[in-house]
């Protein structure tokens, strides 16, 4: 089964040419419009969307990336794409081709300037440091999304700040979450698993308060911050630092987070 026109060697640089070929009576893309910014796993294409008329990202994954058994890989992958939450940027379709490349379509929640991870949002802020009450509601948000994932015994391995993208509304979203664990054989979701998310969502909190990187040992975030992030030191020392024992699930690690209204 073939998805687009392409030459019989997939390569990154054939793609912003390539033309729909219908998949029975179900297009995937009517049109490829730009190359965006790669994902770590994946290129990244803008489409129009032949089901929905609308702008939507297509992923295409090279066979070099499989690093599990190719069948056990795929039914993972069709696994997550049958994950719905909140705050996980949905999969829609998931196929492969003749060159044995998966091809993931998703909806686009980027603007006319591309996509919004979290760390270039942070870039763009004055002094490179979210509000107290910004980190709060990106801290809700991840929580949500990986306790929702959790629930359906998907892990991601530790994401990254530049895996979670916000779109037009302020809503964040984890990108292709669990994929890389897919794409190796590492679909596990045991209590380290989750904790491993966990201490990594708190990380990416950490950067938005401070600006920098949780380092080790871990500093105080109003050593970077000022005193307006004293709030957030004891959600920090427990979920990050070795010695707090860090959170045994999101929902623990939910329940804990600094009263919003004492935030700046």
């Amino acid at each position: 089964m073939t998805l687009l026109h392409q030459p019989a060697r997939w390569t990154s640089t054939d793609a912003p040419a390539l033309l729909p070929l219908g998949l029975g009576d179900s297009p995937l893309v009517s049109r490829v419009h730009r190359r965006l910014d790669a994902h770590r796993v994946a290129e990244r294409w803008l489409v129009e969307r032949d089901d929905t008329a609308l702008a939507g990202i297509l992923y295409a994954i090279d066979r070099r990336r499989v690093v599990g058994e190719r069948s056990a890989v795929v039914r993972a992958v069709h696994r997550i794409a049958r994950l719905r939450g909140a705050h996980i940027l949905p999969i829609d379709r998931v196929e492969l081709d003749d060159s044995d490349a998966l091809w993931l379509l998703g909806p686009y929640p980027g603007t006319y300037d591309g996509l919004f991870t979290l760390s270039r949002l942070l870039t763009m802020k004055a002094d490179g440091q979210f509000s107290g009450r910004e980190a709060h509601r990106a801290a809700l948000h991840m929580l949500e999304g990986i306790s929702c994932a959790h629930e359906s015994g998907i892990s991601h391995g530790a994401p990254r700040i530049d895996e979670v993208l916000v779109d037009r509304c302020g809503k964040i979203e984890f990108e292709l979450f669990g994929i890389d664990l897919a794409l190796r054989g590492e679909c596990v979701c045991d209590e380290a698993a989750r904790r491993a998310d966990v201490r990594a969502v708190a990380g990416i909190v950490y950067e938005l308060v401070t600006g920098a990187p949780p380092g080790n040992p871990v500093l105080d975030a109003s050593e970077l911050a000022g005193r307006r992030a004293r709030s957030w030191e004891p959600w920090f020392e427990r979920a990050i630092d070795n010695a707090g024992g860090g959170f045994d699930d999101a929902a623990a690690a939910l329940a804990a987070l600094p009263d919003a209204r004492r935030l700046g």
